[in-house]
This record gives structure tokens, sequence and C-alpha cells, in this order.
């Protein structure tokens, strides 16, 4: 049905193509809008249990590399979350 409406406005080639999928731009938006917010939850005590030394080299290492280390903070952040929140 809504095919049937987009082929009336918009042209073909905008919306009959394969799904593609995308990547989160995490390591500008860890070190821009959400540097403090994220830096703090992963680099103190949290209730996950989690080593602080250990997360905090996480840390260190994505200053160094952002795009390579930016799935693994996020990783220990949401996780940190969670935890504060249901556990």
């Amino acid at each position: 049905m809504l095919k049937r409406l987009l082929a009336r406005h918009v042209p073909r080639a905008i919306w009959d193509h394969p799904t593609r999928g995308f990547v989160l731009p995490l390591d500008r938006w860890i070190a821009g809008p959400l540097r403090d917010r994220v830096r703090k939850v992963v680099c103190e005590e949290g209730p996950a249990g989690l080593r602080v030394e250990a997360k905090r080299v996480v840390w260190s290492r994505f200053e160094r590399n952002p795009s390579r280390m930016a799935t693994r903070v996020w990783a220990l952040f949401v996780l940190d979350e969670w935890c504060r929140r249901h556990l």
C-alpha cells in the first residue's frame, strides 16, 4: 500500500532498492556531545561490578583511537546505565 502511494509522488529510484544498513557515528557522539556523561559513567565505580581500572584503560584507548574503541566504550556505558536502572 505504501509503495503504491509513493509511486505516485516519489521517483522509483528513491524508494525501490534493497535495504541497507548504516553505521551510527558513536565515535563522534562520544567524543562530542556525550563526552562528559559517558566518561563519568565509564571511568567511575558502577553497579555492573566491573573493575574501574579496566574501564579506564578502555576509555584511554578510546581517546587515542576513537573510531576503533567507540563500540566498546558504548557497550560499557549502556551496561552500566542498564544496571543502574534495573538492579
